[in-house]
């Protein structure tokens, strides 16, 4: 029972007290529980507002025979979480658990709370107060027995989430600093002909006008025409028998392939990447093997035995054996993967506040967890030597940064993927799977000159996208999407809140042209508690905005997007509106990343507001009409009730 603030101990007495606990899926506000009373009759109780699942409701029945219910809510016990002093008494307790919504001020903003019969709490957000932290009111009720009411005054408690982030993981020394090779690989443009030559002798296609070089601005090594190419032309045909895929590592290494596939401690998605990463470490060992004994070292014979044996025809094995010298030039000092192994912090305070660093970290990690898996369980799987730790990794890497999608997903496919990436309208190269004939062609989408590089598109990737995966950004001007992942650490008190007691806490990937599975799952997941998930989607963006608009850092960034909106509400150029001394947070590749994340947050904010009513359309991002459209449906079905699913329509990969 609640009292109004300000009410007497021993104004009422109480004949009898019964409880009952809030159970999953109930809809506060509406859901109605039934309680027995000990005798015939059932007592009606619909669950307050306030009410989560879990909670214990309190109902007290008056010497006017009428009943009152109040909340009891048990103390968490996430070590994760600040914890109220635990009172050795043990009374009973009656709390409230608000979230502090957007757009207040903290330490001015003024909070009106329904405490239950009609009164109403009146608190100062506190000071310290962030978007979606949540702040526990708490009135202590004497128990059962003893003849007390609630007392009058609230106490207020500002719940802080803190994320505990441990030591260096183990593994990441391996990963930074990787054994070098035992000789220079062979000369890039050389491997490249060769390679061109072996494919064109496997029965595949690739156009005599093609050579490996570079060109400003990039001077990266890429694909260049060597004459005039015009529009339409095919550039290379790469049948489906001389990729390497998952499928390739299954049939000539069944045995590693079912070892690497019964390996309970990998995730269940990554096995067949781990049997794919064991195949290709051995090719590269052979492509070491043979660059040392072209530089007088005799070649390991128990290795190059390994790739001999199997079912491959001579003329694939050549292939491969050239498209291996080739990856042999890859050492991946930058990506980001062997940067956060080597310096995990320096990693971090290059991100902060962005939350990528931790995700490099694990992925790291991730690698030489598995490859010890592997390890342990499969070396008798292959003929030949277990390839090193440096070769796994070399070998997942260049998987991460290079595969198609095929015949299957994860499609090494040699020639195609020597072509460098370009975003809008300066990709030249189109690049399709053809089912018919089973092989992957690359195609002149516009005429070349003599010299001219060709670029390709890796598809329409955000800076965060696209640094994850190879370790570069691209201006801002053109980058296609805005991405932020929002993990459950960060947000603690508003899954709490939302999601139903312990189910699975899950990632959220926000993208800013469509929406993805795991937004969809979350979203469903809120409303199946009796959430709104609206106002769900309302404080994580809330939440996570509010440690960039508060990096001094990320200030001038934020202050010329706020000039580019003032000058064109839809615009999102905060690059051309950048100050002269500012002008180089357009190059940096963390800032990039940094406001594609907050853009992101932007784009789905304005999104909820346009929904309803409170944002012109003319007033939201430009680029992300997709996005709002299928979150209002989905918001829609939900508020009706109904759980929604994604339907996802494949499309061309690069047109």
């Amino acid at each position: 029972m609640v009292l109004p603030v300000g009410a007497k101990r021993g104004q009422e007495t109480l004949i009898r007290q019964l409880t009952t606990v809030v159970p999953q899926g109930v809809c506060p506000g509406e859901t109605h529980l039934s309680v027995g009373c000990g005798d015939t009759h059932v007592l009606l109780v619909k669950v307050p507002l306030e009410a989560l699942p879990g909670d214990k409701l309190l109902l007290s029945q008056g010497q006017d025979s009428s009943w009152t219910c109040s909340i009891v809510r048990q103390r968490s016990s996430d070590p994760r979480r600040q914890q109220l002093p635990q009172d050795h008494s043990d009374p009973l307790e009656k709390r409230i658990t608000l979230l502090v919504p957007p757009r207040v001020a903290p330490g001015e903003s003024k909070l009106a709370v329904s405490v239950g019969e009609g009164a109403r709490v009146h608190l100062t957000v506190p000071a310290a107060a962030k978007p979606g932290d949540a702040i526990e009111l708490r009135q202590e009720l004497v128990g059962p027995g003893k003849g007390g009411l609630p007392a009058d005054a609230w106490r207020c408690k500002l719940v802080c989430d803190k994320v505990a982030r441990g030591e260096p993981r183990e593994g990441l020394g391996h990963v930074s600093k990787l054994r070098p090779l035992h000789a220079p690989p062979a000369c890039g443009d050389k491997v490249c002909a060769d390679l061109f030559a072996a494919v064109r002798a496997a029965g595949g296609v690739v156009s005599s006008k093609l050579v490996r070089g570079s060109t400003p601005p990039l001077c990266i090594p890429g694909i260049l025409a060597a004459e005039p190419i015009q529009a339409g032309e095919e550039l290379c045909r790469i049948p489906n028998r001389l990729h390497i895929s998952p499928d390739t590592a299954r049939e000539l290494t069944p045995e590693l392939w079912r070892a690497a596939t019964a390996q309970s401690e990998v995730p269940e998605s990554r096995r067949h990447e781990a049997a794919q990463c064991v195949f290709l470490a051995q090719l590269l060992h052979g492509a070491e093997e043979r660059a040392a004994g072209d530089g007088g070292s005799p070649p390991d014979a128990t290795r190059r035995c390994w790739l001999s044996a199997s079912d491959a025809h001579p003329d694939v094995r050549t292939v491969w054996e050239r498209y291996a010298d080739g990856l042999l030039n890859e050492d991946f000092a930058s990506h980001p993967y062997r940067l956060a192994a080597a310096s995990p912090d320096t990693m971090r305070e290059s991100f902060e506040p962005s939350t990528e660093a931790d995700y490099f970290i694990q992925m790291a990690h991730d690698v030489h967890t598995i490859y010890q898996v592997l390890t342990r369980a499969c070396p008798s799987t292959i003929s030949g030597q277990w390839p090193e730790f440096s070769m796994f990794f070399r070998a997942r890497l260049c998987i991460l940064t290079r595969v198609f999608q095929a015949s299957c997903d994860s499609t090494l496919v040699p020639v195609v993927d020597l072509f460098n990436h370009a975003s809008g309208a300066d990709y030249g190269v189109s690049w399709r799977w053809n089912e018919h004939e089973q092989a992957m062609t690359a195609t002149a989408r516009r005429a070349h000159t003599a010299g001219e590089e060709l670029f390709c598109s890796y598809g329409p990737r955000s800076n965060l996208l696209l640094y994850r995966t190879y370790g570069f950004t691209q201006s801002p001007d053109t980058e296609p999407a805005w991405t932020c992942t929002v993990w459950p650490d960060y947000v603690l008190a508003i899954y709490d809140m939302f999601l139903p007691a312990g189910e699975s806490r899950v990632p959220i990937v926000l993208e800013s042209k469509h929406m993805e599975d795991s937004l969809c799952e979350v979203l469903n997941q809120v409303r199946r508690n009796g959430r709104d998930a609206t106002e769900f989607l309302r404080l994580i963006c809330a939440r996570c905005m509010w440690p960039y608009e508060h990096d001094p850092a990320l200030k001038p960034a934020l202050q010329a997007l706020r000039r580019a909106r003032q000058a064109d509400p839809a615009s999102s150029a905060w690059w051309s509106e950048l100050t002269q001394t500012d002008r180089d947070l357009a190059l940096d590749e963390f800032a990039r990343i940094k406001m594609c994340e907050y853009l992101c947050l932007v784009a789905h904010a304005d999104a909820i507001e346009s929904i309803e009513g409170n944002l012109s359309e003319s007033h939201c991002l430009r680029g992300t009409e997709h996005l709002r459209s299928i979150l209002m449906d989905a918001l829609n079905m939900l508020r009706n009730k109904c759980a929604f699913r994604l339907r996802h329509i494949l499309q061309d990969p690069v047109d």
